[in-house]
């Protein structure tokens, strides 16, 4: 049995539910699976989750979390840190990550792997990884970005133009060894306009966000579900997912949500990682009543998702950053009313492909957006998708697809 071991350090965020789809998918194929991840107390039964100690702020700033004082001390002291190693950037531990490497090889001399599979929301896996490869020239390494690095958010003390430099720089320096190099779908018109002529590119495939599972329990009587939630009293609106104001905001859709005919009616409900901003908070309880459930674990989340009459999302302002959610959203085959920056925001063509959603722009009128809301709420549209429909549609999606990428590459057949 061959044995494939993912380095995804966040194993608690949306990348890394991604991950475990496609480990669960891998173990389906007949491969052994183990995740080498940040200390938590997530259960990974397929294989072993090996754990290593986050650096030092991240500790802090989780085991304090509940403390806003002493956890904005070590927002600031990260902030600090980040400043001092922005000639760096994103590349801010030298010494985590000579630990995560080291612990990396100790990994491999006990399991002796055929593949190892970095999954980059931080440098230091995509980074250990590299020096493992020039180390152990014949260990099959893949690199993989579900966030892109030169194509993502643009940090406040970088400009645009000298993040995509860097950027674009530690690719070209990192992935010219590497085995495979899996890029996201939305990210496909950058790199062909600015890394197609690296070394590094031949090995380069697009896959896209392995979040879509379907089961034949997410679609039994949807139509009926939705039908009488027209005549309910109240519509339960929930968003899932957490919200970094620099990258999606909510405040326009509650906007228009207060300005429709039904805002009283309506039950919205936040459920994640919410900004510490109690400025932000205020500005929304000033629009409409929200209902702020705050972080929950993976199976709670889904919970509210199958409990609500229509799912939100909020448009990204970063423009190759799909999340994760949307297509978590697409697997219970529920109405999604999603309110974008522009016209160019990533989840538009998926949104387009679904039957059941509706999407606001907020460049446009906002009393047509209003309106458009309105009836939208009013007549709930129906997923007239069967299972096998979205499995088509969104294959891309699916950790399957992953699953076959390694088939591949373990047979050493060129993708």
């Amino acid at each position: 049995m061959k044995r494939i071991l993912f380095i995804m350090l966040e194993i608690e965020s949306a990348s890394g539910i991604c991950t475990r789809n496609v480990a669960e998918r891998l173990v389906e194929h007949g491969y052994a699976v183990d995740i080498l991840s940040y200390s938590t107390e997530i259960q990974f039964d397929l294989g072993c989750l090996y754990q290593i100690h986050p650096k030092f702020n991240i500790r802090m700033r989780k085991k304090f979390y509940s403390s806003k004082v002493i956890s904005c001390i070590f927002s600031y002291l990260f902030k600090l840190q980040v400043g001092l190693t922005k000639f760096m950037w994103p590349w801010h531990s030298p010494l985590f990550t000579w630990k995560l490497y080291r612990k990396i090889l100790s990994l491999d001399k006990i399991n002796s792997y055929d593949c190892i599979i970095a999954v980059y929301s931080q440098l230091d896996p995509i980074l250990a990884t590299a020096w493992l490869k020039r180390r152990y020239a014949n260990k099959k390494i893949i690199s993989y970005f579900l966030d892109s690095l030169s194509a993502g958010p643009t940090p406040t003390f970088l400009s645009e133009k000298n993040k995509l430099k860097k950027g674009l720089w530690w690719e070209k320096t990192l992935l010219k060894g590497v085995d495979g190099v899996i890029y996201m779908k939305s990210s496909q018109n950058h790199h062909e306009k600015y890394s197609k002529d690296k070394e590094y590119y031949e090995k380069v495939t697009f896959l896209d966000i392995p979040m879509l599972k379907l089961s034949e329990e997410n679609f039994s009587n949807k139509t009926q579900q939705y039908v009488s939630s027209k005549y309910n009293k109240s519509l339960k609106l929930t968003y899932v997912g957490s919200l970094p104001l620099n990258i999606r905001n909510p405040l326009y859709g509650l906007k228009v949500l207060a300005a429709c005919e039904s805002a009283s009616r309506l039950e919205i409900n936040f459920v994640g990682q919410m900004p510490q901003s109690n400025s932000f908070l205020i500005d929304c309880s000033k629009i409409v009543r929200v209902n702020w459930v705050g972080y929950v674990k993976h199976e709670a989340a889904l919970q509210y998702i199958k409990e609500a009459d229509v799912l939100l999302n909020f448009g990204n302002k970063v423009e190759g950053m799909v999340p994760s959610k949307i297509f978590e959203y697409i697997s219970y085959g529920k109405p999604i009313l999603s309110f974008v920056p522009d016209m160019w925001e990533p989840t538009i063509p998926y949104l387009d492909c679904y039957s059941a959603a509706c999407t606001i722009v907020e460049t446009e009128n906002f009393s047509n957006n209003v309106l458009k809301a309105q009836r939208f709420l009013t007549h709930l549209p129906v997923c007239n998708f069967t299972k096998d429909d979205l499995n088509e549609k969104f294959f891309l999606n699916t950790p399957e697809s992953f699953a076959d990428y390694i088939d591949l590459q373990l047979r050493n057949v060129k993708v």
